[in-house]
């Protein structure tokens, strides 16, 4: 399923008897999480970014880590009806 705006949806499962995503986004140009700290993000609660894939290298991002353009990154969340990247902030 492709997200509308700056965002696509990659890869998504479905976790602990459907109770949770996992979901990787393609980044797109326009994205508000661009090149901004993770630890400055208003992540809605019940999210956590699992890693990031930037240029083919894997990260385990910390809170000064940051998210390029095309870059993929995978969330686990417990909300439902996730679209966008956009959607876990606040």
């Amino acid at each position: 399923q492709n997200a509308m705006g700056s965002s696509n949806i990659e890869t998504l499962y479905q976790i602990f008897d459907s109770r949770a995503e996992a979901i990787e986004f393609r980044i797109n140009s326009g994205s508000p999480i661009i090149g901004k700290p993770l630890k400055d993000l208003k992540l809605k609660k019940d999210v956590l970014i699992g890693f990031i894939n930037h240029k083919d290298t894997i990260i385990i991002p910390s809170g000064n880590d940051m998210i390029s353009e095309g870059d993929t990154v995978m969330i686990v969340t417990s909300h439902h009806g996730v679209t966008g990247i956009e959607d876990i902030l606040q």
